[in-house]
């Protein structure tokens, strides 16, 4: 069945605007934030200052999150079809500057083959998210000489997307749905062996407006330095379950486009334990060799 003469209008439209370099894709993802006043982040907002720290910079969660950035997280960015280019794409990293350094070394040597990732170090006294992402964004576009309509997504640092997730949203990111959030609303909850370093089991997920590639389209005019609607990035539509009342939002599930992973050092673990991963993991089982093809899974396997 083919699509709908706008949905084809729109397709020739954003491959139109995507050889004049008019599109660009933001990658956010937030690893291990320190922030001082214990906003905005479900760990800081439910332990006091000091062990907020210790738990946020703990060796043995920090080792986790870094392995399944390094070995799922990243890759899946690297091998997005067309390959990432500094030209439409960036990955912005925000990090803490309280970050170890032995932690802070092994994430710059993570990034370092890739031009179009960079790490975004941020004060605990000034970690707001929000406000950092629109500086990044309006210092990458300041200098072209057209608007440019771009997308945000937002991405943990222990998840994943699909090989094909841009070129699945790619038609999305024109002038007409600015302002739109879109929501990638199926994909795949991953059950980590912590031990063992690998994927033990993954099953189907289907969870409209959840936070893993979340993205929200927008227009930035440098002439102007103006972006076309308030929001200037997906970190500023506020809690994700409720990312519809804020802004409209399209819902795609025509493809799993997303990996979450589910393991004792991440954060809704540390807070809610067994529960927590038992309430994502009823969905029909899947085979990891299944899904080759649309994830880059080599490391965890």
């Amino acid at each position: 069945m083919r699509p709908p003469g706008w949905l084809r209008r729109r397709r020739r439209s954003a491959r139109a605007r995507e050889a004049t370099g008019g599109l660009h894709a933001f990658v956010v993802v937030r690893y291990s934030i320190l922030t001082s006043d214990g906003t905005g982040y479900s760990l800081a907002n439910q332990l006091d200052q000091d062990s907020y720290r210790e738990q946020l910079f703990a060796a043995s969660r920090l080792h986790a999150h870094e392995r399944l950035f390094c070995g799922l997280t990243l890759p899946s960015l690297a091998g997005q079809q067309p390959p990432p280019d500094p030209s439409w794409f960036t990955l912005l990293v925000l990090t803490s500057t309280e970050l170890p350094d032995a932690h802070r070394q092994t994430l710059d040597a993570a990034l370092a083959p890739h031009p179009w990732a960079e790490v975004v170090a941020l004060r605990p006294e000034a970690a707001d998210v929000g406000q950092a992402v629109r500086e990044e964004i309006r210092t990458r576009l300041a200098h072209r000489r057209e608007p440019t309509t771009y997308l945000t997504t937002r991405l943990d640092d222990d998840d994943a997307l699909s090989l094909a997730f841009f070129a699945h949203l790619w038609p999305y990111v024109i002038r007409d749905l600015v302002g739109f959030a879109i929501s990638p609303a199926a994909g795949y909850a991953a059950l980590v062996d912590e031990g063992a370093g690998r994927l033990e089991a993954v099953h189907e997920l289907d969870y409209p407006k959840a936070a893993q590639g979340l993205s929200f389209v927008n227009r930035y005019d440098p002439a102007a330095d103006a972006f076309a609607v308030p929001p200037a990035s997906v970190f500023e539509l506020g809690n994700h379950d409720k990312v519809d009342r804020r802004r409209p939002t399209i819902l795609d599930a025509r493809r799993r486009l997303y990996v979450r992973t589910f393991h004792q050092a991440s954060t809704q673990h540390l807070l809610k334990g067994e529960r927590h991963r038992k309430r994502y993991v009823r969905g029909e089982p899947v085979d990891l060799d299944d899904l080759a093809a649309s994830f880059d899974l080599r490391a965890l396997r």
